[in-house]
């Protein structure tokens, strides 16, 4: 007596020996392009910073990309005293009045940076004796 029913389909309904449910198989797995993830990391940046987004600037939405908006950022971070801003502030523009023709170690920048804001320190605090000489 052979089995008949559930789970137990009529010889006739059964697959043949040699083929399966899934002639065509399963699709082979996606091949990825670029094997250098610091690359695509860069170009993923790269492509978010080209974004625009909306911001409001004196009651005024205004569409910038969202590298401007970074930039406006760290330039208004700097204004109000974040040290850190002011240093990344001067040492980028330093490199974009250089040109990219002349490359310094970090230690030189770092250098560099620091007499910057000596020399930034100092002449804030002229301005600040100015002005306490004309308040008396």
């Amino acid at each position: 007596m052979t089995k008949s029913g559930y789970k137990y389909p009529p010889k006739e309904h059964q697959f043949k020996k040699g083929t399966s449910g899934n002639p065509k198989g399963r699709p082979p797995k996606s091949k990825q392009v670029n094997d250098d993830p610091v690359m695509t990391i860069a170009q993923h940046l790269s492509r978010e910073l080209e974004g625009s987004i909306e911001v409001n600037e004196n009651g005024n939405l205004v569409r910038i990309t969202k590298g401007e908006a970074v930039a406006k950022r760290m330039c208004a971070q700097a204004l109000a005293g974040k040290t850190s801003q002011q240093k990344m502030v001067l040492s980028l523009e330093a490199l974009r009045q250089r040109g990219s023709d002349t490359l310094q170690s970090l230690e030189e920048q770092q250098v560099y940076d620091e007499e910057l804001i000596a020399e930034l320190y100092t002449f804030a605090q002229n301005i600040d004796a100015e002005l306490d000489d004309e308040l008396e």
